[in-house]
């Protein structure tokens, strides 16, 4: 399932979607819940979570709805904004003002959150009509590929994963089959024939592509055969940034898996989502820590974020989509809807508390600016 589908599918569902210019809203109030985790959820984890509670919606500790917020010039530095209308186009903020990039540092700079886009060693690989290009700071080369390339979901041990049909394709197949092209040989490798509508889950370190085909889940490593792994067929699914767990969507559950061990640290039954079931969970920085969308019909706009911590603390943010998280992980970067204006919007991890943005994209990824 290409994330495109998801991003058009939510901005059906978030209401009032107007024109995507830059707006300038007041600040605001989530409503934020906290929310008693469930008895099965176990704590594996050693290191200390970022948040366990949210101070509640409309406390007097909390902004009133007309505060003005005053940034630092700094704040926003290295938020990458994706447009809700176009999703080719994507900005990184500079000094509270939006930059265009281009495909390679759109490509670089998302580290694969970004739908379509794999990166390694300073390359970055897309599809562009209808063939495998490679943008490098020099220029771009066309990767030989003797099939039609689909979809990229990014590098595993020097081998591109995407799908991708056969020469004779036709309209009428409408998921390619899993493949793995090596960017030094250019041999190809069906991993798996047949693929379902789902995302292949690819680790950040480029270890592994998790996946599933004949009612069973797989690694593959880029060696040798796939390898079963005893994980529940998912829906969506993301690796922590220090590889060690998997958090799969199911079809309204949400597991999170021991990568080391398999063993199943963390299980909710609240993953109602929209499109199926594709809500693209996201690690927060600390590893212990992951947010994913789900869809309430009793809100307007039904969408939430629900934000979980391994040792089965819950918040719930309301109207809410998109996340992601500031380099240091004190913040949560959204999308939302605002008097039927596209609003980007960051929480603040240990109150709770909500501030709009003067920006309005769908927020993609939050990189250390300085280091780059």
């Amino acid at each position: 399932m290409n994330r495109y589908f998801e991003l058009s599918f939510l901005m059906l569902c978030l209401v009032g979607c107007a024109p995507g210019e830059v707006v300038s809203i007041p600040t605001a109030v989530f409503t934020a819940t906290a929310i008693h985790p469930l008895p099965s959820a176990t704590a594996a984890a050693t290191e200390t979570a970022v948040s366990q509670t949210v101070t509640p919606s409309m406390s007097p500790t909390q902004p009133t709805a007309n505060a003005t917020p005053e940034w630092e010039a700094d704040f926003f530095d290295g938020l990458i904004l994706g447009s809700p209308r176009n999703f080719e186009a994507v900005s990184i903020i500079k000094d509270n003002a939006p930059a265009s990039l281009t495909k390679y540092e759109t490509g670089l700079l998302t580290h694969g959150q970004w739908p379509g886009y794999a990166t390694i060693d300073e390359k970055v690989y897309t599809v562009q009509n209808g063939q495998i290009i490679e943008y490098s700071a020099t220029g771009q080369t066309e990767i030989p590929f003797e099939r039609i390339p689909q979809s990229i979901f990014g590098v595993v041990n020097d081998w591109l994963i995407l799908s991708s049909f056969p020469l004779d394709w036709t309209v009428q197949q409408e998921v390619g089959n899993l493949t793995a092209v090596s960017l030094t040989t250019f041999e190809t490798i069906l991993i798996h024939d047949e693929r379902p509508y789902v995302t292949p889950i690819v680790a950040p370190d480029g270890s592994q592509v998790i996946y599933w085909g004949d009612n069973a889940t797989f690694s593959w490593r880029g060696e040798g055969q796939s390898e079963p792994r005893p994980f529940p067929l998912f829906r969506s699914g993301a690796i922590s940034p220090n590889g060690e767990y998997v958090a799969l969507l199911l079809s309204g559950e949400i597991h999170i898996y021991n990568l080391q061990t398999d063993q199943l640290v963390y299980q909710e039954a609240f993953a109602n989502c929209p499109g199926d079931g594709f809500c693209f969970p996201v690690w927060h920085p600390g590893n212990l820590q992951v947010a994913y969308g789900v869809y309430i019909t009793e809100l307007t706009p039904p969408d939430a974020l629900r934000l979980i911590s391994l040792d089965g603390a819950v918040q719930q943010f309301d109207g809410a989509a998109f996340p992601a998280f500031s380099p240091d992980g004190e913040w949560m970067a959204v999308y939302r809807i605002v008097h039927n204006r596209p609003v980007t919007a960051v929480v603040n991890l240990e109150t709770g508390e909500i501030l709009n943005t003067p920006f309005s994209g769908i927020p993609i990824n939050w990189i250390d600016y300085s280091d780059k």
